[in-house]
């Protein structure tokens, strides 16, 4: 690859790089202070069931046995909404340990309960970092240090820099644009596909987050 093709895709990088920072602050504006979102933090407890239940004292659980819709085992998290008026019965919510939510068997009928699941919009630019391993095709391994800008759906699309790491230093470093998607929904693991420019081929490896 000669020199001063390596020189325009560098800058073709540096480009992206600046658009993309430009485009991220102007979309995402200025951040809630910490200060008011702590006004808005609703305090949690823990409740730690007894071993044995001594008698002839008080079950301190937020939510009485009777009222739950399911097993106590299965309870992750209770939220009970205190009523401002008197007389008015308390609203009870419970979680279990899957994410679904009930309400309690002793919620007034008239009481409304929505459940929304919030998810981000099918397309949103980005600035993430990730390093990982790519193999190449014929099998060449290198280590990469990749930056995803745009998302579309769950696929995640940016450039990748990768080189050999050698006893003697960076070896045929490179340059690459690739996609990318989270193999589990609980972690930064991403598998990542590729095309690398600098050498003419494709490759595929995996990306973690940071």
């Amino acid at each position: 690859m000669k020199i001063k093709t390596a020189v325009k895709i560098m800058v073709v990088i540096l480009v992206l790089s600046v658009l993309g920072s430009i485009a991220l602050q102007k979309r995402c504006g200025k951040p809630l202070q910490e200060v008011a979102k702590n006004d808005y933090l609703v305090k949690s407890d823990t409740y730690r069931p007894p071993i044995v239940k001594i008698p002839f004292t008080k079950d301190k659980a937020p939510v009485k046995k009777k009222y739950l819709p399911i097993s106590k085992k299965d309870v992750k998290t209770t939220i009970v909404v205190k009523s401002p008026t008197p007389g008015k019965k308390d609203i009870t919510i419970i979680i279990d340990k899957k994410g679904k939510v009930y309400k309690s068997t002793d919620t007034p009928r008239d009481a409304k309960i929505e459940v929304t699941h919030w998810k981000p919009a099918l397309f949103g630019l980005q600035s993430k970092w990730g390093i990982g391993v790519a193999m190449g095709i014929p099998p060449d391994l290198s280590f990469v240090l990749s930056w995803d800008a745009i998302r579309i759906w769950e696929l995640h699309f940016g450039l990748d820099v990768g080189a050999k790491l050698t006893e003697y230093g960076i070896e045929d470093a490179w340059i690459g644009t690739s996609v990318k998607y989270k193999i589990l929904k609980n972690n930064n693991l991403f598998m990542l596909a590729g095309y690398n420019w600098t050498q003419g081929v494709p490759y595929v490896g995996i990306s973690m987050r940071f």
